[in-house]
Parts: C-alpha cells; sequence; structure tokens
C-alpha cells in the first residue's frame, strides 16, 4: 500500500513514481539524480551569490561547490529523503530540517574526524578549534551562532546546512508536494 492512499504523489513507498493510473514510472532515477542535481544548483548558486557579491571571480569555487553539493546530497540526502517516503513524511517542514540535517552531515564528518585525529595526538590547540567550530556548527544549525568564532548565521560552516534544507525544500516542492507534474 502507498503511504499517501490512492492519490497521484510524486515517490511512493518504495521511491517509484506513484500515478493516478496505478502504473510506476521512474521514481528510483527522480530520487538519485534529481536530488543530487538540485543540490549542485543550489550549491553552484549559494556559492557563485557569496563570492560575485564581494567581487570575486565565482566560477571555479561555484563548480566545486556544485560537485561537492551531488556528493553530499547522494551520501546523505538520498537516504534520508527515501527514509521520509518510505515512512509516509510528507510535510514541509519535516522535510527542511531532514535536509538541513543531511547537509550538516559531510561537514560533521570532516570536522569530527579532525577533533578525534587531534584528540589522538594530543593537539590541543587543534582540538580545542576542532571542537569551538563543530560546537558551533551544530549550535547555529538551530539557529544559536557562537558570535567569538561563527561570522554569522550564513558562515561557511553553516552553508551545508543551508543548502541541504533548501534542496530539500525544492526537492519537495517539484516531486512531493506536486505529484511530479
Amino acid at each position: 500500500m502507498r503511504p499517501w492512499g490512492n492519490r497521484a504523489c510524486a515517490v511512493s513507498n518504495n521511491a517509484m513514481i506513484g500515478h493516478a493510473d496505478g502504473s510506476r514510472r521512474g521514481g528510483a532515477l527522480v530520487l538519485a539524480i534529481g536530488l543530487p542535481l538540485i543540490a549542485a544548483v543550489v550549491s553552484f548558486a549559494a556559492i557563485w551569490m557569496m563570492l560575485r557579491h564581494d567581487g570575486l571571480d565565482a566560477w571555479y569555487p561555484a563548480s566545486i561547490a556544485a560537485v561537492l553539493g551531488a556528493i553530499g546530497a547522494s551520501f546523505a540526502g538520498i537516504p534520508a529523503a527515501y527514509w521520509a517516503i518510505s515512512s509516509g513524511r510528507r510535510q514541509l517542514w519535516m522535510w527542511t530540517v531532514m535536509g538541513a540535517a543531511a547537509g550538516a552531515v559531510p561537514s560533521l564528518v570532516v570536522l569530527t574526524g579532525g577533533v578525534l585525529g587531534a584528540l589522538v595526538r594530543g593537539d590541543t590547540l587543534l582540538l580545542r578549534v576542532g571542537v569551538t567550530r563543530l560546537l558551533g556548527l551544530l549550535l547555529g544549525a538551530v539557529g544559536i551562532p557562537l558570535s567569538l568564532t561563527m561570522h554569522g548565521v550564513w558562515s561557511l560552516e553553516l552553508l551545508p546546512v543551508a543548502v541541504g534544507a533548501v534542496t530539500a525544500i525544492l526537492f519537495w516542492l517539484a516531486f512531493v508536494r506536486t505529484g511530479g507534474r
């Protein structure tokens, strides 16, 4: 049984597009290609706007950001979206929170690895900086930025969280809410 009944919806509980006529077409492709593609576009646009605002050349860094956004969406976003789809989670707020959390995963993995490496090496300065950034990222994700270490809500550390949230909202608008039409 599809979690949303007989209504036409973009993605059903087995990640296939569900249509009103009962046929299923390409839902796994929508999830596997659509989510990373949206993340790449959002990542490119975010870095492009940040760097162009400062008058810097933005093409190369924005391209790298697009690739990293697509990779991050592939490894963290697709499993989160599949979970939301298979468990019938269709609320916009839930997709936004899930996207922000999925966007934070790559940064958290890198920062946690750095903190653990500094702890093993006994490098207290790097450990203190890593823990401060990790704490700043976690607190900033819920709207409480550390003013001493962060440059505001749109700092580079929080950018993946924002990209994840915006990507999830766009995916929700395009495929979950509208029925893929």
